[in-house]
């Protein structure tokens, strides 16, 4: 019998609910999120999570030099972009301090939920005498039966 047991919790409808709801309020309070697309995201050029110095440089010289750039430079829509920088890596990063709870716990309540589904399907068949349990046992068996390969014939070369 297993003995693991890391999550061991109940989550209410009521607080169910209320996480929701609150994930409601912070797309709300974010109206501007995107969803790239695949290709989109693994090819768009930015800069690294270290930068904000060069941002910080870059948004001083844009101020201190506006006759640097081209009229074609939004500067207004730079300094707009360049103060939504910190507020929303802060809220990322809360983000995945948090998704990487929620992601662990899930693995673990997986992982918890697999081994005592094993015990239970041991225990079916160990237990199984009179067939009371064949439609469980079958099911299990099926569901963790490996698929099999299609045997493969070796081709035979004709001999000359």
């Amino acid at each position: 019998m297993s003995t693991q047991n890391k999550v061991s919790a109940e989550l209410s409808a009521q607080a169910l609910t209320t996480i929701l709801a609150a994930y409601a309020t912070i797309r709300t309070n974010i109206p501007f999120l995107i969803n790239l697309p695949d290709d989109e995201r693994a090819h768009l050029p930015h800069i690294g999570d270290k930068s904000g110095e060069v941002l910080t440089q870059t948004l001083l010289f844009v101020s201190q030099f506006p006759e640097a750039l081209p009229a074609t430079f939004s500067i207004p829509e730079f300094q707009k972009d360049g103060t939504l920088f910190n507020p929303l890596e802060t809220v990322a990063m809360a983000s995945a301090q948090n998704n990487q709870l929620i992601q662990d716990t899930q693995l673990a309540l997986r992982s918890d939920l697999l081994l005592a589904i094993l015990d239970v399907y041991a225990f079916a068949k160990a237990n199984n005498r009179t067939g009371a349990y064949d439609p469980y046992v079958n099911y299990m068996k099926s569901h963790f039966a490996k698929p099999r390969l299609p045997k493969t014939t070796t081709p035979t070369t004709p001999t000359p």
